[in-house]
């Protein structure tokens, strides 16, 4: 039995970039960090897997590259009581760009943003792979079951869960730096991605059998919408 979350195997060798060409972007291979499942999003850190909320308070950054978090101060403002019991102005919380740990407690949301990078954004695949496949190489053959350019989220993502078996999970790793006035931690992602396991599976087969993968309904309508602009299909 195969625990939900179990690594399975790694990507490829290759490098972090900032941007990528056109025909990178076309190729359908690179891995952009972006959490698009919120502050339930799964990241590896410090060799664990977890939600990118509890690798926040694990790592005590102030946020994550590429992305807004949301606080419940710039959702509500009035006064309410955080975690700890105690009145707080939320309105006054809402425009720090360092929150504190009360602050934390009170995150509701994470967002991308693409304005918000501080870091490599992409990890781009080598051109030349090595001919033979290890575990940590044989990522970037696997397939997405349930992927195409005709259908809407819904339908993809219920068809994701019946046909694919992993996930493509960023590592991250805490990065400070430093500014004028403060320094700022952010969570950053480096290095190639894992594949995990996106629920338990028993495998009893001895023959060999394809894996999918959920590459995610945004990757299927950047890639169906860059294609489609140049007339592959």
């Amino acid at each position: 039995l195969q625990l939900a979350g179990s690594a399975f195997c790694g990507y490829a060798k290759g490098t972090m970039k900032s941007t990528i060409s056109i025909s990178e972007q076309r190729s359908g291979i690179v891995i952009e960090f972006r959490l698009d499942d919120g502050l339930e999003s799964l990241v590896w850190y410090d060799g664990a897997l977890m939600p990118v909320k509890k690798a926040l308070f694990v790592s005590k950054a102030n946020g994550i590259t590429g992305h807004k978090i949301i606080f419940k101060s710039q959702v509500k403002n009035e006064v309410d009581t955080d975690v700890f019991g105690d009145n707080v102005s939320l309105k006054d919380s809402a425009d720090e760009i360092k929150p504190t740990t009360r602050q934390q407690q009170m995150m509701v949301d994470l967002v991308f943003d693409e304005t918000l990078y501080k870091s490599n954004r992409y990890f781009v695949p080598e051109s030349k792979q090595q001919e033979t496949f290890t575990i940590r190489t044989i990522g970037k053959m696997m397939n997405d079951l349930a992927g195409g350019c005709d259908s809407d989220d819904k339908t993809y993502e219920t068809d994701s869960e019946g046909k694919n078996l992993l996930v493509i999970v960023p590592r991250v790793r805490a990065v400070t730096h430093k500014n004028s006035d403060d320094n700022i931690t952010l969570l950053e992602p480096y290095g190639m991605p894992i594949f995990t396991l996106a629920r338990s599976v028993l495998i009893t087969n001895e023959e060999p059998m394809e894996v999918g993968c959920n590459y995610g309904f945004n990757y299927w309508q950047e890639y169906c919408s860059s294609n489609n602009a140049i007339g592959i299909t």
